[in-house]
């Protein structure tokens, strides 16, 4: 998919592997301004309502567009697919946070957290720096 001026990493990170799996899932169609990718758009997310409707956990962490710029429609709709399903809900990030205070969902979800990346590194890692620094 073209990404237009949209912020990218350089290099080969194995995804097309990770994409034949099935187990990433790409957005069907994105907000576009200026050629750069916001948002997710609203075919994206009712592609994501059957998968979230049949997991038992998800592990949501960040908003899916440029929350912090205004574009949160998608991060909105996503927060509450996971809160009406009702499934054990791990979430992570601080702009993730502020969306779920903003409608006011705080406590539909199992877990949160304000620290994003440090839940991603403790969930891959079973620790982190400051949890061995107090172990001593």
């Amino acid at each position: 998919m073209d990404i237009g001026s949209s912020l990218a990493r350089e290099g080969n990170f194995g995804l097309k592997a990770l994409l034949k799996t099935g187990k990433i899932i790409l957005p069907e169609d994105t907000i576009i301004k200026d050629g750069k990718i916001l948002d997710a758009g609203p075919r994206a997310i009712e592609n994501l309502k059957p998968i979230i409707s049949a997991s038992k956990l998800v592990l949501w962490n960040g908003p899916l567009g440029s929350y912090e710029n205004g574009y949160k429609v998608a991060t909105l709709a996503l927060a509450k697919t996971i809160a009406e399903v009702g499934s054990e809900s791990i979430i992570g990030g601080g702009d993730t946070i502020a969306a779920i205070k903003e409608l006011n969902l705080f406590d539909k979800f199992s877990f949160v957290s304000t620290g994003g990346g440090a839940m991603l590194d403790f969930l891959a890692m079973g620790t982190l720096p400051g949890i061995e620094a107090l172990k001593r």
